[in-house]
């Protein structure tokens, strides 16, 4: 559970609240692509509306994005794991590059489909880039770009 789930469920009511008094409905599926695409500028709006409404410094610097200079290195450490890109790992006696990921992600068998499933999804791939955002000093999220595998044959 993320500290942004509560702002991710308000905007979602607010969604809903707009599409009934449009007396337009849409699906979950609807409102949860809406959500993926505009989640961000909706929170980044919310919170200079919110200006001393005890926000947290996390959520402020969140809603106000990244520096727009990032960092990108070839290695990276992290909880006692080392990672290393493709081309850093060539001609290595060690490879380091390998990536896999268990995300947990929503299916709908359609668009009108009521109960979505949750569930693990599988990702392996191969380590491309590896980027720093840095959010005004306050924290910062390191992003590996991966080029993954296909697995469905």
């Amino acid at each position: 559970s993320s500290f942004l789930d509560d702002y991710r469920e308000l905007f979602r009511s607010e969604l809903r609240r707009s599409q009934s008094r449009r007396r337009k409905r849409g699906s979950m599926i609807d409102i949860d692509r809406h959500v993926h695409l505009n989640f961000s500028l909706w929170l980044k709006q919310k919170v200079e509306r919110m200006v001393f409404d005890g926000i947290s410094d996390d959520i402020r610097c969140l809603a106000s994005g990244p520096s727009d200079k990032v960092l990108k290195f070839s290695a990276y450490n992290i909880n006692g794991f080392k990672f290393r890109t493709l081309e850093r790992d060539h001609d290595l006696k060690t490879q380091n590059s390998g990536v896999y990921v268990s995300a947990e992600t929503i299916s709908y068998a359609s668009t009108r489909d009521l109960n979505p499933r949750a569930g693990d999804v599988s990702y392996y791939g191969k380590l491309i880039e590896i980027i720093e955002l840095n959010y005004y000093d306050s924290f910062r999220v390191v992003l590996f770009k991966c080029k993954w595998a296909d697995t469905s044959s």
